[in-house]
């Protein structure tokens, strides 16, 4: 494959990619709205009408924690995360590589243990309906989120661990970015 076809090829995977994120970002504002009327609803059936919507709470937590693992496939590929970066700061390039490496490989085992407990939390559950919403849904359809977020959280982190090891031995590239730009944006 020459140079310019894999160029092109990565191209087209980084439009995807992006159009990949810019669903997940779509599901998870309608999701983040969705959790805001269902607690309003709550709040205003309880404190105006004296009648609790017991489906209410259920279908919001429902909704944060698949808020909460799809954003956190998003901020991963936008290494948007928290970090603490001094000791990135006060070393070279190379040295900033090979923390970089550090830092994804822990990321990786969290990610591993995190997805190994989502997966374990999906079996037991089973087809254990919600209290409020039995015939809509599940326990396991609530903590199918966390292997499907932690599944993805992890894919962009392999991606970028092999980016910068590959960049830590290529020669040509002297000064490896800090690893704040996963998107392919310069």
């Amino acid at each position: 494959m020459s140079h310019g076809a894999a160029k092109r090829e990565e191209a087209v995977m980084r439009k995807v990619v992006d159009i990949f994120i810019r669903v997940l970002e779509i599901v998870t504002a309608t999701f983040f709205v969705l959790m805001l009327l269902a607690v309003t609803l709550q709040i205003a059936a309880r404190n105006l009408l004296s009648v609790p919507v017991r489906w209410t709470e259920e279908l919001a937590r429902f909704l944060y924690v698949w808020v909460t693992f799809i954003g956190a496939v998003i901020i991963t590929r936008d290494n948007d995360h928290i970090r603490i970066d001094y000791l990135g700061q006060a070393v070279g390039p190379k040295a900033r590589n090979v923390l970089n490496i550090i830092a994804e490989a822990l990321a990786i085992i969290y990610t591993l243990a995190v997805l190994r407990g989502g997966i374990l939390l999906v079996s037991i559950n089973g087809g254990m309906p919600l209290a409020s919403m039995p015939n809509l849904l599940t326990f396991a359809q609530l903590y199918l989120a966390v292997p499907v977020g932690m599944g993805l959280v992890l894919l962009f982190l392999l991606a970028d661990l092999v980016r910068n090891v590959g960049r830590l031995f290529r020669k040509a590239d002297a000064s490896p970015d800090d690893g704040h730009d996963r998107t392919g944006a310069s």
